[in-house]
């Protein structure tokens, strides 16, 4: 019977620790973007179209993680971390 207290107090415990994390990258998200939003202003003031429209393609184009993929000698693709190399040399296969 105690150890069903514990759960659910530990239970309890973790929602209110991941919600008060969760709080904390929604305000830095929120900080980041009104950031960028004012680089966006100052470059459209200052007539630097270029850098405003890298700003504009930042924020159209969202986060795309980069992949990193090795073919192994038979041709299968290996996406771990691990590198391969070709035939003991220290360079890589197919990156």
């Amino acid at each position: 019977m105690l150890d069903k207290k514990n759960a659910r107090r530990a239970r309890e415990e973790y929602k209110r620790r991941r919600y008060e994390e969760k709080k904390i990258h929604r305000r830095k998200k929120r900080k980041a973007w009104k950031g960028l939003m004012e680089e966006m202003e100052e470059a459209s003031r200052q007539k630097e179209t270029r850098k405003f429209y890298r700003k504009v393609n930042i924020i159209r184009k969202g986060y795309k993680p980069k992949i990193g993929v090795c073919k192994d000698k038979k041709g299968n693709l290996v996406t771990e971390k691990r590198r391969y190399y070709r035939d003991g040399q220290n360079t890589l296969m197919n990156y």
